[in-house]
């Protein structure tokens, strides 16, 4: 490039030069740039609008985006890079300016040329000469803007149009932000896991997991729309690849419920890539990996009942059923894992369908709370707890990938409550007339399940005297007592037409949170001169109260039968329609009615076996109640957690046993 002897141009002349050049190539690469975002705006335009239409793959994605790429860059190198690099001389700038303004008559030419230091002085013309024209050009030239000779329009347009092809090619996302970001980033990244574009897509819930093998994998996928909501698609796929390369599909369906689409693959072996598809859109790409479910392999309790019992120490293997414990007694799990878990809880569970959430929530505050101990390397954790509440429960193992153990099974803590004393005294409970001379036998007995601590008779002349008579403490500490407390009514010098009354107390040793205690009613004996001897006149009388006592018995079972036998036929119902059953409620309080009636007929046992005329019966009688009743109304409460067919079953044996003790009674 030819350059100015600046030291001969007048210093004006030099800096309108430099600012044209500067010029010049500023509008240059404007004009390149604008050129470079048109090019790329109208290429991902069409990029966009033939992936939408036509749902490109990845391959021509990519395609498209090198192409893009390759364009933009020969479009700078072009248009930019290569106009920048070139050098214009000052003869070519003062060309552009003498073009716009013809009235320089190339003065301005003709100075740069004569001031040029490569040509030779004796092809200048004289100094004069020279001098004069540079004056005369200066002067012509210094109201002149030489910027001004280079016009503008055409970058400021080129750039215009670009920054509208950038509105339009953003003005998406005002409407869609969503959809169009997904647009880009399937354009830019193409080799990416995206949705196919469409009005329609699934929001997948956890769509990426790990599922247990062998369990049924439920997967839930949300419609939602980009745009504005359509009509559902009748057909929607689950779409499966096999990691050996075999492929198959599943139908959804519509759950009104979740207002999604919902499929169950059933026994899931083996892990699988999938996609869900419509006729007309697919989602991206999810991955369910398969691994092995943890498990319980060994499960042991050890109870150490109250010391106050007096029981051993018990271990229980494999804890499968009904788990019968003592209350307070200390408890110890020890449970050992197919493979490390991450969590290890037991799970309380609610059995009674009719229980309300907050009813539950009451009860399970009651419930035992276990201290887990969970060993460093995660296959085994020891439990411990006083138990004093027990119920239904599962063991919850849960390993690094959220994964839990397939169909626990459940077991039922039983706590065995330490139950108040028993007690029966002899003779009927009406006011009885003695001789004031008389030596009253009361004969009482007492019953525990684990020992009876103290048996007293407590007596008190109407307006005198009171008075304790104890069974001697050696004699106490045992499970059953029957004893024959006197009392020496001459000693007391009773007049006629006075009264004593009288009661028995039985005590237990329970600690926590005390002893328990009963007493009989009160009994009255009034002071009589004439009066007979003490005990005749009332065993019709017993025998009259004890009889009425079991036939009462008898007419409940028979009513809770015929309650049961209605709930067995509205169990037959629901499963011929296949209905649910809703009288879970019902069947609970008829199981604590038998429940009721067995204490009832264990007490009555009781009262016979102080009776010398009904004696004989306290086997029996004990036996139905113990041994028949009570596992009736056991297995009726487990009815409720069953299924329906099951639970049919369960009422209908039910009924039956109870038909037969009730015969049993009859014949007592």
């Amino acid at each position: 490039m030819t350059q100015l002897n600046t030291t001969v141009l007048p210093l004006e002349l030099t800096t309108k030069l430099h600012r044209l050049r500067s010029h010049l190539r500023n509008m240059t690469i404007v004009r390149g740039l604008g050129s470079t975002v048109l090019v790329t705006s109208v290429m991902l335009g069409v990029t966009f609008l033939c992936d939408y239409f036509l749902d490109l793959s990845g391959t021509l994605l990519t395609g498209f985006l090198l192409f893009t790429v390759s364009l933009v860059a020969f479009t700078i190198w072009k248009k930019v890079i290569l106009p920048a690099k070139l050098s214009v001389s000052s003869e070519e700038l003062a060309a552009i300016v003498e073009k716009q303004h013809p009235k320089l008559k190339e003065r301005l030419t003709s100075t740069i040329e004569l001031n040029d230091p490569g040509v030779p002085d004796d092809h200048k013309g004289s100094v004069v000469m020279r001098e004069w024209l540079g004056r005369e050009t200066y002067q012509a030239t210094a109201a002149l803007q030489f910027e001004d000779s280079i016009p503008s329009s055409r970058p400021k347009k080129t750039a215009l149009l670009a920054m509208g092809m950038v509105f339009l090619l953003l003005l998406p996302f005002l409407f869609s932000p969503q959809g169009y970001r997904q647009m880009w980033s399937r354009v830019l990244t193409p080799w990416g896991n995206f949705d196919s574009n469409g009005n329609l897509y699934f929001e997948v819930q956890d769509g990426n997991r790990t599922a247990a093998r062998g369990a049924d994998l439920v997967i839930v996928a949300k419609p939602k729309f980009r745009f504005h909501r359509e009509e559902l698609p009748e057909n929607v796929w689950l779409k499966r690849q096999m990691d050996d390369g075999s492929e198959d599909r599943r139908q959804f369906a519509y759950d009104e419920n979740l207002e999604s689409f919902v499929v169950t693959v059933p026994h899931v072996m083996h892990a699988f890539d999938y996609r869900i598809v419509t006729d007309e859109i697919h989602s991206r790409s999810y991955r369910i990996d398969v691994m092995e479910p943890p498990a319980v392999l060994t499960a042991v309790m050890e109870v150490q009942p109250p010391a106050y019992t007096g029981r051993p120490a018990v271990r229980l293997d494999g804890m499968l059923g009904e788990l019968s414990v003592f209350e307070h007694s200390e408890v110890r799990m020890i449970v050992t894992f197919n493979q490390s878990v991450e969590d290890f809880q037991i799970e309380w569970l609610n059995r009674d369908a009719e229980q309300s959430d907050r009813a539950w929530e009451r009860k399970k505050e009651k419930l035992p709370k276990f201290d887990v101990q969970l060993a460093k390397d995660g296959k085994s954790a020891t439990l411990s707890s006083k138990v004093s509440a027990g119920g239904w429960f599962a063991f919850r193992l849960t390993d690094e990938h959220g994964l839990h153990n397939l169909e626990p099974f459940e077991r039922f803590l039983n706590v065995v409550r330490d139950m108040p004393p028993r007690l029966a005294v002899l003779g009927t409970e009406i006011t009885q007339k003695i001789r004031p001379d008389d030596t009253p036998v009361i004969r009482a007995d007492s019953t525990d399940d684990i020992a009876v601590e103290a048996l007293e008779l407590h007596w008190e002349v109407l307006g005198g005297e009171k008075g304790i008579v104890e069974v001697p403490e050696n004699e106490m500490g045992i499970p059953a007592k029957s004893y024959d407390f006197r009392i020496d009514l001459k000693k007391m010098n009773l007049k006629a037409g006075s009264s004593l009354s009288f009661r028995v107390r039985a005590v237990d040793g329970r600690p926590v949170p005390g002893p328990q205690e009963v007493w009989s009613t009160k009994r009255t004996l009034q002071i009589q001169n004439n009066a007979k001897a003490f005990g005749v006149q009332d065993v019709a009388k017993a025998q009259r109260e004890k009889s009425q006592k079991l036939r009462e018995i008898r007419k409940a079972l028979e009513k809770n039968k015929t309650d049961v036998e209605k709930l067995q036929k509205q169990a037959e119902k629901n499963l011929e329609e296949k209905t649910e059953f809703t009288k879970d409620r019902q069947l609970n309080e008829n199981a604590d009615r038998q429940q009721k009636l067995a204490e009832l007929l264990n007490r009555l046992g009781d009262e016979f076996g102080v009776s010398p005329i009904y004696a004989n019966l306290t086997k029996k009688t004990k036996e139905i109640a113990r041994q028949q009743l009570t596992p009736a109304a056991k297995r009726l409460t487990q009815a409720a957690a069953q299924p329906l067919a099951a639970k049919k079953q369960f009422l209908k044996d039910n009924v039956e046993q109870l038909g037969k003790i009730i015969g049993e009674l009859k014949k007592l």
